[in-house]
This record gives structure tokens, C-alpha cells and sequence, in this order.
């Protein structure tokens, strides 16, 4: 094999070669290394390979310089309800979340594509208005007819359909393993759930083990579903996740607890106790959901808290 030396001095990209490093052995293979500088000053070494193949042109600085350019400050910008104070210290999905102040004087955190594509334009006191005006209306104006025109109707239906119709195509992962639909009407579930974003989403469960119900429904993107999607009987262990409780999954040698709000996967820190993580969780989503949501104790996964 032809042996390729690199001469002090040579340049790759922001790299500076200065000196051969000692030779490392990988899967049983020499690989050289080399003692390069960038151009930022940092000192480091460099597989040889990397530098010929052009796959390594600087230290990093020359990526954050990069994404340094493409970040657009949106401080001060209105979004419909929301304001932007600041970018906060916290990403979501690696992408950077901004405070906003709402015109209700709610401060919220959520992601700049979601102002920008006005997924979010309040801290949700926007969709709550809508959703019991709308209510309010279809009440007012005993409206009986016409509702099947609408997205938010054609979803309530087929979820209904699923629960009761034994025909329906998908009756087998709905009415037919226990998921019932408790919803006395579309008044009622419009004025909890509140007006479809945009075509982009589409009724979800908060929890895929439990009912249509107030709590437990949301309007969610295809990819935020993949989220909370049923793990099939076999890899199931009691439950619909590893731990057997929801929102609940190991990271290392403890539990991490998350909950999907608002269109985004929160995490909620991490506990040493596997039941510390679901009380945590069953703490956050009543908090959000009220006293009605779907907790691992109300579903008989954590045993009843005595009360003294």
C-alpha cells in the first residue's frame, strides 16, 4: 500500500498541520493521526483519513460560525397573541424555544417554526375562546345539520365510529380491546378540544391505553403521534411503555418522565424511584388536564396515596 505523508504546514480546510500525532490501533488497524491547529487557534488531533478525504475542515467553529449566520433573532416580533421577550436557554427537537408574553399576560416558551408557520399564536387562551364561542354557537342556533362539512366534525365521527362500529375497519385497535367513546356530543368535545390547527393535524389520545374522553384527546402532527403510538402485545410489559407506566422510560440507571403538551414532547426530569417518575407524571398532567385526566393511578398502575 502506498504510504501518503502529510508535511508541516499543509493546509485542509481551516486545519494547519504541524506534527505527526502518535499512531493509534483501531479494529486492529494503524491509524495516523495528526497534530493540526485551526484556524480559531485550537490545537487537536486529526485522523489522517479525515483530512484527505476533506471530512473534517475545521474544529467545529467553522459549523457554529455557520449556524451562527442562519440564526434570525425574532426579539420583539408580534405572532399573533405572542410577543417575544427573549431566546430562551432550552431546545426542543434541536431547535431553539423563545419566551413569549401572550396579551393575556400568560408567559409561554415554544418553538420559532411554530410562530413563524402560526401553529402558535397564544399561550392557548386563543383556542379556548374559539372553542366555547363555537360551542356557544352550534347551542344558540340548535345547528343540527351542515357540521359533517367541517375537519373538526369528520374527526369527532370517525372516532365515535371506531368505539361502537363493529364493521369499522379499525374496530379491532379501538372499541373492539375496550376504548370506549364518552363524549355525549359534539358541543361538548369541540368546547374541550377546541379548533383543528391546520390540516397538518389530526385527533390523538394522550394516552393510547385509555378512552375519548376530557383529558385524554389532542389535536397532534403525525410525528408528535409517533410519540405516543401503542407498543404492539408483544413488547408490551403491562403497559404501553417499558417502565409499565406511562410517561415513564429508563435513562441509565434512572426514570425520565414526559409528557406531550401543546404540541410539544416535555421532558420533566429524571428520578431515581420508577414510582417518583410516575407520581411526577400524574402530578403534570392533572395540573394541565384537570382532575379528570388519565394518571397511572387512575389507572390502577400506582397504588391509591392515603390521605392522613
Amino acid at each position: 500500500m502506498k504510504t501518503i505523508k502529510l508535511t508541516q504546514g499543509q493546509q485542509f480546510g481551516r486545519w494547519t498541520v504541524l506534527s505527526r500525532a502518535a499512531t493509534r490501533l483501531m479494529g486492529g488497524k494503524s491509524v495516523s493521526y495528526w497534530i493540526c491547529q485551526c484556524k480559531c487557534g485550537t490545537l487537536k488531533e486529526v485522523k489522517q483519513s479525515g483530512l484527505l478525504a476533506n471530512e473534517t475542515r475545521s474544529c467545529g467553529c467553522l459549523q457554529r460560525e455557520s449556524a451562527s449566520r442562519q440564526f434570525k433573532d425574532i426579539t420583539g416580533q408580534r405572532f399573533g397573541r405572542l410577543i417575544v421577550i427573549q431566546r430562551s436557554e432550552r431546545k426542543s427537537c434541536r431547535e431553539w424555544l423563545w419566551e413569549c408574553v401572550c396579551d393575556c399576560g400568560n408567559v409561554i416558551e415554544t418553538a420559532g417554526s411554530r410562530l413563524r408557520n402560526a401553529t402558535s399564536r397564544s399561550c392557548g387562551c386563543l383556542q379556548k375562546e374559539w372553542a366555547s364561542n363555537f360551542a356557544k354557537h352550534l347551542i344558540a342556533e340548535n345547528i343540527t345539520h351542515g357540521l359533517s362539512s367541517t375537519p373538526e366534525y369528520a374527526a369527532y365521527a370517525n372516532a365515535k365510529d371506531r368505539c361502537i362500529n363493529s364493521n369499522n375497519q379499525s374496530w379491532k385497535d379501538y372499541g373492539g380491546r375496550g376504548i370506549e367513546f364518552r363524549f355525549a356530543s359534539f358541543e361538548q368535545f369541540i368546547a374541550h378540544i377546541g379548533r383543528k390547527p391546520s390540516s397538518d393535524f389530526s385527533l390523538d389520545r394522550i394516552d393510547n391505553d385509555s378512552h375519548y374522553m376530557i383529558g385524554n384527546v389532542q389535536w397532534s402532527t403525525e410525528s408528535q403521534q409517533k410519540w405516543n403510538r401503542r407498543i404492539p402485545k408483544r413488547r408490551q410489559s403491562g403497559f404501553s411503555s417499558v417502565s409499565g407506566l406511562k410517561g415513564v422510560t429508563p435513562k441509565g440507571r434512572q426514570w425520565q418522565v414526559a409528557i406531550c403538551f401543546d404540541g410539544e414532547l416535555k421532558y420533566l426530569g429524571s428520578f431515581n424511584s420508577k414510582i417518583e417518575a410516575a407520581r411526577k407524571y400524574d402530578a403534570t398532567v392533572i395540573e394541565h388536564f384537570g382532575p379528570a385526566a388519565c394518571t397511572n393511578e387512575s389507572l390502577g398502575l400506582l397504588p391509591a396515596r392515603v390521605v392522613a
